[in-house]
């Protein structure tokens, strides 16, 4: 459906019934919105949250990227995950064709978990967290997620509630300079949902310990807009993920 014809039908239905219902337009990365000019790209960065890096560590994960995504993470001293993160580029945005306010944003691309067995832990599995969906109006988290054991692929899964949503500058998301090189805002407090906890829990194989280590509502982390990551930022997620394995086998070893 293009624009022009969305436009239509939603001025002929506010004319036909009087209603004040706001109309939405999905934006594709890359091509100038007709509403307010703009060209949206950029991308999706998810922060891994402590509590969720501590149940990482129980479970001894190893992550890499899917798709369109890239992932880098980093580990301390003693082989424990400092930082993680996944970034994955801007597919679309939905905006409000009235106010340009945005109120959904697609992105393309994540990480895939692995983890082994583990006695009373985990019988091992893997869980891929991809196509990161915020949606604004219902303040949750939409993903794809494709899961090992019987879980298979599950679009426009509901994973996480949102807390809060910060949007810099006006309705938008750009600053009031008018600099809208990408939307931005900032979405924290992301709690995983009970059928999230089920779905992970499956995926992974938990097991008694491992489903403790993820029970209680925890911090997901924290989901921001960026710039589209240079080239360069591939090579050095490369280097840094030859790091995590190295810490981690190293750590292993000692165990």
């Amino acid at each position: 459906m293009t624009f022009r014809f969305r436009q239509v039908v939603a001025v002929s239905m506010l004319a036909m019934g009087g209603l004040a219902q706001a109309a939405y337009v999905d934006v594709p990365a890359g091509t100038p919105s007709p509403y307010d000019g703009f060209t949206y790209q950029g991308a999706l960065a998810l922060t891994y949250g402590a509590d969720i890096l501590g149940a990482w560590d129980t479970f001894r994960v190893s992550v890499s990227s899917y798709g369109a995504g890239m992932v880098t993470a980093s580990r301390d001293t003693d082989g424990f995950f400092a930082q993680m993160s996944q970034t994955a580029p801007m597919s679309s945005v939905t905006v409000d064709s009235g106010t340009g306010a945005l109120a959904r944003y697609d992105s393309a691309g994540g990480t895939t978990i692995t983890v082994p067995a583990l006695k009373s832990v985990t019988s091992g599995g893997s869980f891929t967290l991809t196509d990161l969906s915020v949606d604004f109006k219902q303040k949750q988290v939409n993903a794809t997620i494709i899961g090992a054991n019987g879980v298979g692929t599950l679009t426009n899964f509901h994973l996480l509630d949102i807390q809060s949503i910060t949007l810099v500058g006006a309705g938008q998301g750009c600053p009031a300079f008018g600099d809208c090189a990408y939307p931005r805002f900032t979405a924290s407090g992301l709690i995983l949902t009970a059928e999230g906890y089920n779905k992970i829990s499956q995926s992974l194989g938990l097991q008694q310990l491992g489903r403790a280590a993820i029970w209680d509502p925890i911090d997901f982390g924290v989901l921001t807009t960026v710039a589209i990551p240079e080239p360069s930022t591939y090579t050095l997620m490369g280097v840094g993920l030859l790091g995590v394995w190295g810490a981690a086998k190293r750590r292993r070893a000692r165990l």
